[in-house]
């Protein structure tokens, strides 16, 4: 197959940064969310993230128990990939008091729920036997 070439001003255009809020190629980005640093000093993909990580670890504080950032679940409920692995679900938070039940708690706004998390969530409940606590504060 004969390769293609390119100028080196075409090459500039194309691989120079995309506008905020735009991918290269001039698509829009799934999310517009800014990285964000909480006051406990945690970095989170979105401003939400960390203004429920900053709630949850006052709470945290409060009621002697431990906050767990990003964690994979696996998903036993569903079939494995084609490699063999398993389906995961990541969870933004996981809150272990000193006693009770630990709880799984994920930043998310209601509008940008897509179906693939609905799925992952019920999966979760069937694999886990409890729910994912969606907050957006």
């Amino acid at each position: 197959m004969p390769r293609e070439t390119i100028s080196a001003e075409e090459y500039r255009r194309l691989s120079q940064a995309a506008p905020r809020g735009r991918r290269p190629g001039g698509r829009r980005a799934w999310s517009s969310a800014t990285p964000t640093t909480c006051g406990a000093g945690h970095r989170h993909a979105s401003k939400m993230e960390a203004r429920v990580c900053a709630r949850l670890t006052l709470e945290c504080r409060a009621a002697s128990a431990r906050l767990i950032q990003q964690v994979r679940f696996p998903l036993l409920s569903i079939g494995a990939k084609a490699t063999g692995k398993p389906e995961t679900i990541c969870v933004d938070f996981v809150l272990v008091p000193a006693s009770g039940p630990w709880r799984a708690i994920d930043a998310k706004a209601p509008g940008r729920i897509s179906r693939d998390w609905r799925l992952r969530t019920a999966a979760f409940e069937t694999t886990y036997g409890r729910t994912v606590e969606e907050c957006e504060r």
